[in-house]
């Protein structure tokens, strides 16, 4: 006090009328202490708005007894990371405050959450964000599931935090937060438990799809083992059936492979449709030669000796020819399809009986003087004269023994 003795002196002297120690004491410390130490709230407050010391404002956020004070420092922070230190240690009311201001900075205007991406910077917005709209747009926008996982697990609100979960894909997000919110939160805990339990069923289905689709490409595939045609193109039908019901849950590779094995077995049944065409063909036209083989015989058949009597020379010679014609139709039909045995053999005998016939006309014919001489012999011959009956009796047998009579044919030799 000595030592500041002469300065208080040099005040007092400049000061009106008499000063008690207290009152000169209290000048000197309003002179001397920083406004924003001021015992008046007022000057305090007024100091404020003028400071710039970070650690300065802190203080008065802490420690100053005036609430307008302390809101009025805590206005003056704006470093964010101070702010979110400042909301999770200051009272209340105060903590409110932070709250608002780092959400203001994070989004001045409600309009431009549309444009933010960031994850981090949408979950803190949610975080801070006392109006559920707000907060369930912000969730709405996260992609990472860890940053939802948080919300889910630690949101003070219950409605937010089912929102925050139902976002959650990550199936060990899921499983993490089901462990977490077990006994906990029963809302969380049943989303994530009947997500978890979709899943599975989930994978059950695809198992068993994967597991149809291989079954049917290894059918397809025995499909080149088929050898009976109708078993081929049933299975081939079925299998089609069945691809096509599972055909939009198949890999490329798998649908390639099916598609591979079902044109190989199509060309199967092309080719085997093909040869069955050729087949029919070629049986219809044996069918047809055959009739036409039948139609010889039966035409040949038709023939009796009183239709074809060969009493003249033309009509003899018109037989040689038909009998050849027939013995070139029947060569003709025969080249390409053989005959059937019974039909050959009948048609074969038939036409060697008639070549028999004709050439016994032509040999018969080229008699007939001898044969008339006979004739006329014997009708001058005196049936009394037994010696000389006996005589042209004998001749006539040597004339007829001589004759080309067919063995073979009904109109043959004629009994004596």
């Amino acid at each position: 006090m000595d030592t500041l003795q002469p300065i208080q002196v040099k005040i007092a002297a400049r000061l009106p009328g008499k000063i008690s120690g207290n009152e000169y004491m209290s000048l000197f410390d309003s002179l001397s202490t920083p406004k924003w130490q001021h015992k008046n709230a007022e000057i305090r407050l007024q100091a404020v708005a003028e400071l710039q010391d970070r650690e300065v404002l802190l203080t008065l956020v802490h420690s100053d007894p005036n609430d307008s004070v302390q809101s009025a420092a805590l206005t003056r922070l704006e470093d964010p990371k101070t702010l979110d230190a400042l909301i999770e240690t200051l009272p209340a009311n105060l903590q409110q405050q932070a709250r608002e201001q780092r959400l203001k900075q994070l989004l001045p205007d409600r309009a431009q959450l549309a444009d933010v991406s960031d994850d981090a910077k949408l979950l803190r917005i949610a975080e801070l964000s006392e109006d559920e709209n707000l907060t369930r747009d912000a969730i709405a926008g996260i992609k990472n599931s860890a940053f939802r996982l948080q919300l889910a697990s630690t949101h003070p609100l219950a409605r937010i935090r089912l929102t925050a979960c139902t976002g959650i894909e990550d199936l060990a997000a899921l499983r993490e937060l089901l462990q977490l919110a077990r006994g906990r939160d029963k809302g969380v805990y049943r989303h994530c438990k009947t997500r978890l339990d979709e899943h599975e069923a989930q994978q059950e289905v695809k198992a068993q799809r994967a597991q149809k689709i291989q079954q049917l490409l290894r059918d397809a595939q025995d499909l080149g083992e088929t050898t009976h045609l109708p078993e081929l193109k049933g299975r081939h039908l079925a299998l089609q059936q069945k691809w096509q019901g599972i055909a939009e849950f198949a890999g490329t590779p798998e649908a390639d492979r099916f598609k591979e094995l079902m044109a190989a077995c199509e060309q199967r049944l092309a080719e085997a449709s093909q040869d069955r065409a050729a087949q029919e063909q070629a049986s219809a036209a044996v069918e047809t030669t055959h009739q036409v083989q039948l139609a010889l015989l039966t035409d040949l058949q038709s023939w009796t000796t009183d239709a074809v009597a060969p009493e003249s020379a033309e009509s003899r010679e018109q037989m040689k020819a038909d009998l050849n014609q027939f013995k070139e139709n029947w060569l003709a039909a025969t080249q390409a399809v053989p005959a059937m045995k019974d039909i050959n053999d009948a048609f074969t005998e038939l036409l060697t009986r008639w070549q028999a016939v004709s050439h016994s006309a032509q040999k018969l014919a080229a008699q007939k003087s001898s044969i008339e001489a006979t004739l006329l012999q014997a009708q001058k011959t005196d049936y009394k004269d037994y010696q000389g009956l006996q005589k042209s009796i004998t001749h006539v047998e040597k004339l007829i023994s001589r004759l080309p009579w067919p063995a073979e044919v009904s109109i043959a030799q004629p009994k004596p």
